[in-house]
């Protein structure tokens, strides 16, 4: 849902280029900036999470011969991918469909639990997603000022040195 433009079924391939090579490439760009190893495959992982996060789908608790009633709920309906997602994470499927399907409202110092809507929790999933695309960036913007600031890069014998890159 987050990787496929709008009204597209697909993704053409750009004639010429690999993504085989892309990711060479781009690997070594990260390393550049200091992000190799176990940092990178947790850099990569997450941006996995941010894909499968659009591959889950909600619809109702109701069937279709059932009478809409106020206690209707969203449900997970997509538990390939659910499943999938549980394990990038490394957290339980049932954990995830309640984090995206309930929500807690304390009141008075009680906990009670509200159920979703569908709608509801398809924007509480796009919610997560977008947060956790935005905790990405700032990190990778973070890592290419720390790694391009002159004040900790400068060396008098480097011939050359990189600038101070601002990504806002």
């Amino acid at each position: 849902r987050y990787s496929i433009p709008d009204g597209q079924d697909s993704v053409d391939a750009v004639p010429g280029m690999s993504d085989s090579k892309n990711w060479i490439s781009t690997q070594k760009a990260l390393q550049v900036f200091g992000i190799v190893g176990e940092e990178l495959i947790t850099l990569v992982r997450a941006l996995c999470v941010v894909l499968q996060l659009g591959n889950i789908s909600f619809g109702s608790n109701a069937t279709e011969s059932a009478m809409p009633q106020s206690g209707e709920y969203a449900v997970v309906t997509s538990d390939i991918e659910l499943k999938k997602l549980s394990s990038l994470m490394g957290v339980s499927t049932s954990m995830l469909e309640d984090s995206f399907t309930e929500k807690i409202h304390v009141v008075r110092g009680v906990a009670m639990k509200m159920k979703l809507t569908p709608d509801d929790a398809s924007k509480a999933c796009d919610t997560f997603a977008k947060e956790l695309y935005g905790l990405i960036w700032n990190y990778l913007v973070e890592k290419i000022n720390i790694a391009t600031d002159a004040t900790r890069t400068y060396s008098s014998e480097r011939s050359s040195q990189l600038g101070h890159i601002s990504l806002v």
